[in-house]
């Protein structure tokens, strides 16, 4: 993935072309400073995951994770999923 000038990508964000001046794009946050990484994003959903349903069996919990990785647009292997219920299940991680 290409990385995109900040003065570029923020002048988009604003819906117009003209670069930010330098003391405008010193203020501007990266983009990849505030997304979260999937690996983030995938422990918060064991987390929560945990929270919810870690009392079920391993494919209740499996089944759950999927959903929410699914609706979360990350994509794991099933045997990765699998993993993370009975790691869920047995309460180790």
């Amino acid at each position: 993935m290409e990385h995109e000038n900040t003065d570029d990508r923020a002048a988009e964000m604003r819906g117009d072309k003209r670069p930010l001046d330098p003391e405008q794009a010193q203020d501007t946050p990266m983009l990849a400073q505030n997304e979260a990484s999937e690996v983030d994003k995938v422990a918060g959903i064991v987390v929560q995951t945990r929270s919810d349903v870690g009392d079920k069996s391993i494919d209740e919990i499996a089944h759950v994770l999927r959903q929410r990785l699914n609706d979360s647009s990350i994509e794991l292997p099933d045997s990765e999923v699998q993993e993370l219920a009975k790691q869920i299940a047995t309460g180790t991680s």
